[in-house]
């Protein structure tokens, strides 16, 4: 029996040109799913990825797309090296990696489904209407009483872990509370761009759509436990789609979703995707927590091959 372990599905922004080139070559599974995937989607999914082709890294209706068949390539190469997750999550548009992961959507369905949903909140990536803001080391108490003197013209977007908050919403309630914060001496506060303020009421008009579109798919039981980033509830075929309607508007709390993992005796957490945002949110939980964890960051054929070794029981 191989180690239990929790497969971790980063958010947007994590996309950096190449990635996925060398497992694309080196593994079968993962060529696989960029192949089917280049037959879905609409652009040239293997070409963006590989080398941002006509700046497909920087456009919100190809790279979620993208930044999730990565994480698909990777997921089918750990289980077809047969390391099946004991459980798995995903930060924002990470959930839709954990649903397809989860077996709740087949590839087409869940390629199909993020495609629409960065269609939709496209129509609301406006500068000069929202905007959001990455937080560190800034006290949870002081940015909510700051969100709450906003009127509902900006709110918390995501509660990543003890040291790190996204906020965002109207441009300039927004850029005030950045300033607010400014000169009371936390100066780590970074503008996202490229991906506009959703798990916000600025996304509210798009759950009707986003609702009737839900409707249409062939959803299954899944087989793999999957743990909402809103609200740390077990996600099923059953609740599902409320769970994804309740993330686009409200949000997140993928702190909780941590901290119910590691609950549950799991200490190995493969953190699928370049950059080192999950793992390190993972990492201040964990030591917040007092907790020893294994920790993992999949980015390339390397990264696969030792995780496989480590996770495999001899």
């Amino acid at each position: 029996m191989n180690k239990k372990f929790a497969i971790l599905f980063p958010g947007s922004g994590v996309q950096v040109k190449g990635m996925g080139r060398d497992i694309y070559n080196k593994f079968s599974t993962a060529k696989d799913i960029y192949d089917q995937a280049e037959e879905i989607t609409p652009f040239d999914t293997k070409k963006i990825s590989f080398s941002d082709y006509q700046g497909g890294l920087e456009k919100i209706e190809s790279f979620q797309t993208v930044s999730v068949v990565f994480d698909l390539a990777i997921f089918k190469t750990l289980e077809s090296n047969g390391l099946t997750p004991t459980v798995v999550s995903g930060l924002s548009l990470g959930q839709f990696a954990g649903i397809y992961a989860s077996k709740m959507l087949n590839l087409k369905d869940i390629l199909d489904l993020v495609m629409f949903f960065s269609k939709s909140i496209a129509t609301i990536l406006n500068r000069s209407k929202g905007r959001i803001y990455i937080t560190r080391k800034v006290p949870l108490k002081l940015l909510n009483k700051l969100l709450q003197a906003s009127n509902g013209k900006a709110s918390l977007i995501s509660e990543n872990s003890t040291t790190s908050m996204v906020y965002g919403g109207d441009a300039q309630i927004s850029e005030q509370i950045k300033n607010k914060l400014n000169s009371l001496g936390y100066a780590e506060i970074i503008e996202i761009l490229n991906i506009p303020p959703v798990h916000t009421k600025m996304a509210n008009s798009l759950a009707n759509g986003m609702s009737n579109y839900l409707d249409t798919l062939n959803w299954h039981n899944n087989q793999i436990p999957l743990i909402s980033d809103t609200d740390a509830i077990f996600i099923n075929k059953n609740n599902v789609k409320q769970a994804i309607l309740k993330q686009l508007v409200s949000g997140t709390h993928f702190i909780n979703s941590i901290k119910k993992i590691l609950s549950m005796g799991i200490t190995n957490l493969v953190c699928i995707g370049p950059g080192v945002t999950i793992p390190t949110f993972v990492k201040d939980i964990a030591d917040n927590l007092g907790l020893a964890i294994n920790l993992y960051n999949v980015v390339n054929f390397d990264d696969l091959l030792q995780i496989i070794t480590d996770l495999t029981s001899k």
